[in-house]
């Protein structure tokens, strides 16, 4: 078993929260992105169903 110090074991705790918290903000990115998608996509199909309704 090898020995880290206090302060390794510190610093891989850092590097191993920001990764997580990158990683988050990455799936929390594409989500909102996705999500924005589908309403925009339900927004327009409602319009064009109303718009050619009225023709």
């Amino acid at each position: 078993m090898s020995k880290y110090s206090l302060s390794e074991l510190f610093e891989e705790k850092k590097k191993v929260k920001e990764l997580f918290f990158e990683l988050m903000k990455e799936q929390f990115t594409r989500f909102i992105e996705t999500l924005s998608a589908e309403e925009r996509d339900a927004y327009c199909e409602k319009r064009r169903v109303k718009k050619n309704y009225f023709l």
